[in-house]
């Protein structure tokens, strides 16, 4: 992962790289949050 430190570094060259990275690791967490929902027990 890019550090704080090295995101001004990266900004320039790689925002749509690392925005569209991004958009892919919280598309795969929902994903895996929505297929082991049902796994889960009603906090409701």
């Amino acid at each position: 992962m890019i550090t704080d430190h090295n995101k001004g570094l990266f900004s320039a060259g790689h925002g749509r790289a690392r925005a569209a990275e991004l958009v892919k690791q919280n598309l795969f967490t929902s994903l895996i949050l929505t297929s082991s929902f049902p796994l889960i027990p009603s906090l409701h």
